[in-house]
């Protein structure tokens, strides 16, 4: 039996979701940041739980004996990509911003020029999840009838 390419890419992307907030929110910039009102918080709080069952529920339904197929590779897609679609329409509201302006001095660049940020990530998973879905798509199209 090969590997499905397809539904690893989607549950890396799930996996990210579901975890990724913990390792880059769990720290002094967001949840532990004294300046950050109580509602911000709450609101962070809630962003990273929301990733946890978005990534959760994306497994379940990519992986799931009862959902093999067409159906459920459209829903576990659904669910992975929304985490990181919302991301980036967070970007269109008033006053948001990639990062806090007192820690922009931690954004890292790959090769000087590409910074590694929110921005940067969201585009890398909805790459994931759009070849994910594809090549899971054309697998299932060539499987034989069960």
């Amino acid at each position: 039996m090969s590997l499905p390419i397809g539904r690893v890419l989607l549950s890396a992307s799930a996996l990210s979701a579901a975890i990724g907030a913990y390792v880059a929110d769990w720290n002094e910039t967001h949840i532990f940041n004294p300046r950050w009102p109580p509602h911000a918080k709450f609101h962070n709080a809630h962003t990273m739980l929301l990733g946890t069952a978005l990534g959760v529920f994306t497994l379940y339904f990519l992986w799931s004996k009862r959902w093999r197929g067409a159906r459920g590779l459209e829903v576990g897609t659904i669910l992975s990509a929304t985490y990181w679609v919302t991301q980036a329409g967070s970007l269109l509201f008033p006053g948001t911003a990639l990062t806090d302006p007192e820690f922009a001095y931690r954004t890292e660049y790959i090769g000087g020029v590409l910074p590694i940020n929110q921005l940067t990530i969201i585009t890398v998973f909805l790459v994931l999840v759009t070849v994910g879905f594809l090549l899971e798509r054309r697998a299932l199209r060539h499987a034989p009838a069960v």
